[in-house]
């Protein structure tokens, strides 16, 4: 009569037999085939025995608890379970339906729409190479010949927001928000946190801020008299701090970076290896035509930037003011420090430097 399910490998299996006689002292016996023990029926005297508690089989060895009572013929026999003689699988037009499972090796869903490579600890999404960077841990998208990404749905609600979070930790509670990519749906802003707190905005114009961004603004005291045939800092600490974002403006008391005078000063350290705009200018006051030249430039670890140089000779008489003023694109190094300096070469010390400006920003 017709049946329902896969046919299967043969229709009879026999089963196998293997025959012992006990001596009352042996334990041990060796099968005809590998087993296991409770792939076997074992009787002794026509008695079948509880498997593990009377034996235990390992490969082809057969062993017994207690040893079997002797006998004058073969009074122990073993009769092998057979193996299924086929197996099923799942119809391909039948749809699965569990509430719990785990994979243990690689699942793929339509070849390449979606690849879970355990091995290499990656995830595919319209792809398969997961040499992609020669890395694990990773969340590889392919596009092949056309467009590809990542889509998260925020909705259209104010307020609805889609984030890409980065943890230092995968365990609940513990884990700690270091890194976060987010967009506001309704005010239309991209925003990126670093050690969350947010680092830079982008909104729908496309205006960028970044609100830690080094950037400073100060000024410097008045001096008198300055120094001729010597390098004399701008920024003499009677000044003031306007603002400084990420705090890289120090006032130093005692001992300015390179001794220069005076002594106590502001001076700018780069944060990080980067280049820096810096804008300087100085109001001299009573500057005589005497100097055989007068040098305004701005120093730093890797160079010296000239803001001015000229001959006070250009003009007929000492004027009572005289502004120089200047912009500078530095390229510094992390620690690497930057100030404003005069050098007056010869004349009279008798030029006042009245008032001057520094500002300073990280570009890049």
């Amino acid at each position: 009569m017709p049946y329902l399910g896969n046919s299967p490998a043969s229709n009879f299996a026999s089963v196998t037999k293997d025959t012992f006689s006990g001596d009352g002292s042996t334990t041990a016996f060796t099968l005809s085939k590998a087993a296991t023990t409770n792939g076997v029926a074992v009787f002794v005297e026509n008695v079948r025995q509880e498997p593990t508690t009377a034996y235990a089989v390992s490969g082809t060895t057969l062993t017994f608890t207690a040893a079997p009572v002797s006998a004058s013929g073969n009074n122990i026999y073993v009769l092998h379970h057979n193996s299924p003689a086929s197996t099923a699988t799942h119809p391909s037009a039948q749809a699965l339906t569990a509430t719990s499972g785990t994979f243990t090796d690689d699942l793929t869903v339509d070849t390449d729409t979606l690849k879970v490579d355990a091995s290499e600890d990656t995830v595919c999404i319209n792809t398969t190479d997961t040499n992609f960077d020669a890395g694990a841990d990773d969340l590889i998208v392919g596009s092949g010949s056309g467009d590809s990404g990542i889509t998260i749905y925020t909705g259209g609600s104010a307020g609805d927001k889609g984030s890409i979070f980065f943890a230092d930790s995968t365990v609940g509670s513990s884990a700690e928000k270091k890194g976060q990519i987010s967009y506001e749906q309704n005010n239309e802003i991209m925003t990126f946190f670093t050690n969350d707190t947010l680092a830079m905005q982008i909104d729908l114009n496309g205006h960028v801020t970044k609100p830690l961004n080094s950037a400073f603004y100060c000024t410097g005291g008045a001096q008198s008299n300055l120094a001729i045939d010597g390098n004399v800092n701008f920024l003499e600490g009677d000044g003031s701090e306007v603002y400084d974002v990420n705090g890289d403006l120090t006032l130093s008391t005692g001992s300015s970076p390179d001794n220069f005078s005076p002594a106590d000063v502001r001076f700018f350290t780069a944060p990080v290896t980067a280049k820096y705009m810096f804008t300087f200018r100085a109001r001299l006051d009573s500057m005589l035509t005497s100097p055989a030249y007068i040098w305004v430039y701005m120093k730093t670890g890797n160079r010296t930037y000239t803001i001015a140089m000229f001959d006070p000779d250009f003009m007929d008489s000492t004027p009572n003011y005289y502004s120089v003023q200047g912009t500078v694109i530095a390229d510094m190094d992390a620690n690497d420090t930057a100030y404003p300096l005069i050098y007056i070469s010869g004349g009279s010390a008798t030029i006042d430097s009245a008032s001057t400006e520094f500002s300073g920003i990280l570009i890049g």
